[in-house]
Parts: C-alpha cells; sequence; structure tokens
C-alpha cells in the first residue's frame, strides 16, 4: 500500500498545485491508526476541499485523463453511508476513496488536521476528536468500534463535547461509551 499512498498523495498535491484541490486531509482507518491501535485496512480515505468552480465530476476527469488514475469513477449519492460525492480510484492491489466536502463541518475537519509522516510523506491527518465524530455520524458497528478505539487512546475531552453537542450526537456518544465499558 506505501506505494499506491505515494501515488495518491502526489496526485491530491497536483490537484492543488492546478488549482483544483483547495486542501485535503486522510481519513478512515489509516487516519485511525495514527492515532490508536492499528487495524487492517483495505482502502485509503480522503476527505478534498475543492476549489469554488471545480464540481466532482470535474476532478474524476482530471483524475482520469491527466494523472492516469483511468478507472477512476465518481458515485453519487450512497444513501448507506451518507456519502453525496465519493470518487473511488483503483491503485494498484487497493483503492483510494476520495470523497468531496460539502459541507461546514467537513471543511472544519480539514482546516483542524494535524501533519503527521505515514509511508515517509508529510501528510494531514484528520484530528481524533473530529474522526470520531465522522465515525459517530456514519454510525456502522466498525465505526462506533472505531470512534471507541479513538476515544480510549485519549483525546481532547472539552474539544470533543463541543465537536458532539454542535452535531447532535449526544446520544450515539452515550451509546458508545456504554458499549466501551
Amino acid at each position: 500500500m506505501r506505494e499506491e499512498f505515494k501515488k495518491i498523495i502526489s496526485s491530491l498535491n497536483n490537484g492543488i498545485k492546478k488549482g483544483l484541490i483547495e486542501d485535503f486531509t486522510l481519513i478512515g482507518a489509516l487516519a485511525l491508526s495514527s492515532f490508536s491501535e492499528p487495524r487492517a485496512t483495505a482502502d485509503m480515505d480522503f476527505l478534498v476541499i475543492l476549489k469554488e468552480g471545480v464540481t466532482p465530476v470535474g476532478l474524476t476527469e482530471w483524475l482520469r485523463i491527466v494523472r492516469g488514475h483511468n478507472r477512476a469513477k465518481l458515485c453519487k449519492g450512497k444513501k448507506v453511508n451518507r456519502i453525496k460525492n465519493l470518487i473511488e480510484i483503483p491503485i494498484g492491489n487497493t483503492w483510494a476513496d476520495v470523497i468531496v466536502s460539502e459541507g461546514k463541518f467537513e471543511k472544519e475537519v480539514v482546516k483542524n488536521s494535524i501533519r503527521i509522516r505515514i509511508f515517509g510523506l508529510n501528510v494531514k491527518v484528520a484530528n481524533p476528536e473530529y474522526q470520531i465524530v465522522m465515525k459517530l455520524k456514519a454510525g456502522s458497528p466498525q465505526d462506533i468500534l472505531d470512534a471507541s478505539s479513538l476515544y480510549r487512546c485519549g483525546v481532547n475531552k472539552r474539544v470533543l463535547k463541543t465537536l458532539i453537542s454542535e452535531n447532535f450526537l449526544e446520544s450515539k456518544f452515550e451509546k458508545m461509551i456504554k458499549r466501551s465499558l
């Protein structure tokens, strides 16, 4: 996964240089492993903020044509996980999921990310408090386990409490706490 990770980071950084992407951050299991007990994963997940005027369709086409990710495809409106614009990019023996930020919260996630070295690269990773909130929003059994794992590794509880309140996740958070006892 190391080489595939480097290739997708290169493509996303190139998207910034070309004025298509404003910023991006690593989310998902790789990001989780930066702060808590590592867990197996088959993919890489990124949250991307597009520059004004750039569409998910435009970014997908650029990735396919210019960056050589010719099997990249835009999946619109996956109800199961409430992701509106997801670009799936098969790459080597794995794939990258590039989620296009749609709202204020996602932009906050990217803005408040932390730089960490992963596979020899200095990349932005969503901080643990925001990862917990994203996992609670997604709500699958694995997401709840991931959120619980992050919580046990130590987080800024004041920041987390504010984020949970702002996103109306108090009941999901309480259920997570009860399950992890």
